[in-house]
């Protein structure tokens, strides 16, 4: 992976150096494990002006700023082959004194044959807390909607978590959802904005009860995305077309992000109850996780999210609280049930049970963008 300086409008892409370590490690891991750490960047200390930087692994990040020293940009160039890890890592060291950083990337689309899959590579971040599973690092994620993000105390882009850009081992990390047989080389540029912090605004989220009509049937879409993932709406239109439609009750499942649940302050009443979920990708499909604890992510886009649910039940702000649900893209045999959906009035449910026993439907609309579908699917998207 090539690391250096990219001054603004540079477009150097597709002089791709690999560095013989990292192509060691992908190759290495390649149809074998589920994520790799390969060479990072690391910029100078505020006090030390724009110099001074470069990656601390010989790759030639030579330092250089732009506005009078307050901003530094590093660009890091690498291959991934095909059968890479679901995730690779790029470690970023962050100094003292940063206020805000951003990021942006892209890769090569080569032409593929009918049929071949491409190149289609999504993007996430995580702080100097760690990339461990359900941890505090997490800093949002964007899939393959996003071109770049920017996150700072006082805020960030839909799909990623406002907060301070602390001292540390940052980590972008990268997902190859689809590799073309060429391979995909990748261009990530990081930039540091130095300065104050500011102040984060704690976050709102929806209150857990609404209070409803008693018992009764209530009207709801347990799948939706807003801007906060791959929708086209902001949450604000979300709510208002929800009561028009009258509904009851509406659920935030953003991609893989928990960004969505603070963005709802002010929209909610005893008359439409927002609840908190989140759609997870995995390799075996999607899920949904409904009533989760507001702001705690759930990362299980891995092989083997099968093995890991068991661990994920363990952990109590997962889906085992009181009125939570998961609905994993797992096998199943057909229900031994005939399901009717009254698509109009206040009423849906199961009718007519084969064997006897009551079963509960439950339904929504994944309802994403007006606009055609991208030609392809990405990881966070559909």
């Amino acid at each position: 992976m090539d690391a250096e300086d990219s001054p603004a409008g540079t477009r150097r892409f597709g002089s791709t150096r690999v560095d013989r370590r990292d192509a060691l490690r992908l190759s290495a891991a390649a149809g074998v494990a589920t994520a790799v750490t390969l060479c990072g960047v690391s910029f100078a200390r505020a006090a030390d002006g724009p110099d001074g930087g470069g990656d601390g692994d010989g790759n030639g990040a030579d330092g250089g700023g732009t506005e009078g020293g307050r901003t530094a940009r590093r660009t890091l160039r690498g291959h991934l082959p095909t059968g890479a890890p679901d995730f690779v890592y790029l470690p970023v060291e962050v100094p003292e004194g940063v206020r805000e950083i951003a990021v942006s990337y892209r890769y090569d689309k080569p032409a593929v044959p009918a049929g071949t899959p491409g190149n289609a590579l999504d993007i996430g971040v995580f702080d100097e807390r760690g990339t461990g599973l359900g941890g505090r690092g997490f800093r949002g994620w964007s899939g393959g909607f996003r071109d770049s993000f920017t996150i700072s105390a006082q805020a960030a882009t839909p799909g990623y978590l406002a907060g301070p850009v602390r001292a540390g081992t940052w980590h972008v990390v990268l997902g190859p959802y689809t590799v073309a047989p060429q391979g995909m080389d990748y261009e990530v540029t990081v930039t540091v904005r130095y300065g104050e912090r500011g102040r984060t605004p704690r976050p709102v989220h929806p209150p857990e009860r609404a209070r409803g009509r008693g018992r009764a049937w209530y009207r709801g879409d347990c799948h939706l995305h807003t801007v906060h993932s791959d929708g086209a709406r902001t949450p604000a239109q979300v709510a208002a077309t929800a009561r028009a439609a009258g509904l009851d009750f509406l659920t935030t499942t953003e991609h893989n992000t928990t960004s969505g649940h603070a963005a709802w302050e002010g929209l909610w009443g005893e008359d439409l109850l927002v609840l908190c979920g989140e759609e997870i990708t995995t390799r075996n499909g999607h899920w949904l996780a409904v009533g989760t604890d507001p702001g705690h992510v759930l990362r299980l886009a891995l092989p083997g999210a099968r093995r890991r649910l068991p661990a994920l039940r363990a952990r109590r702000p997962a889906c085992g609280r009181p009125g939570g649900a998961g609905a994993p893209p797992l096998p199943v045999r057909r229900l031994p049930v005939e399901v009717r959906l009254r698509a109009r009035g206040r009423g849906g449910g199961v009718e007519r049970p084969l064997d006897g026993r009551r079963r509960d439907g439950a339904g929504g609309l994944g309802q994403h963008a007006r606009q055609p579908r991208q030609p392809a699917a990405r990881h966070g998207q559909q």
